[in-house]
């Protein structure tokens, strides 16, 4: 009878470099506006294939960390690029809260955070998002 171990999902290669970019950024190594070594480059420090590479920068860039401009590389995004990634994601939310057209009672049945467009407590992006009072 052989005893199987559950096995630990490791993280993907792809993922190990999402890490690792996001660290030189976050650490200052990478400045913001700094062009990024090339691929072949990148490729050769973390011994991976063009399209591991293109995997984590396609990530890294939904994550608003850097820009790719075709023909000339990848850079560094600026914290406002940042900024607007997430102010993207997060009208995209609302814009989905919004379309779900949830009355009130049925907002308030979840028992947590109230959500509707009436009533204006606190605000994301000038639009009125929630009201944390209990009715």
């Amino acid at each position: 009878m052989t005893d199987k171990k559950p096995e630990k999902k490791e993280t993907p290669v792809y993922g190990k470099i999402v890490d690792d970019v996001r660290s030189r950024i976050e650490s200052g190594q990478w400045k913001e506006g700094q062009k990024l070594p090339g691929e072949r480059e990148l490729c050769n420090l973390y011994g991976v294939a063009r399209g591991t590479l293109k995997a984590a920068f396609s990530e890294l860039q939904k994550a608003g960390l850097i820009r790719q401009v075709r023909g000339s590389g990848t850079y560094v995004e600026k914290r406002d690029g940042r900024g607007n990634a997430l102010e993207k994601q997060a009208d995209e939310l609302v814009a989905y809260l919004v379309s779900l057209k949830l009355s009130k009672a049925e907002i308030l049945s979840l028992g947590r955070t109230i959500i509707y467009s009436d009533i204006t407590a606190q605000h994301f992006h000038k639009q009125p998002l929630c009201d944390d009072r209990k009715e």
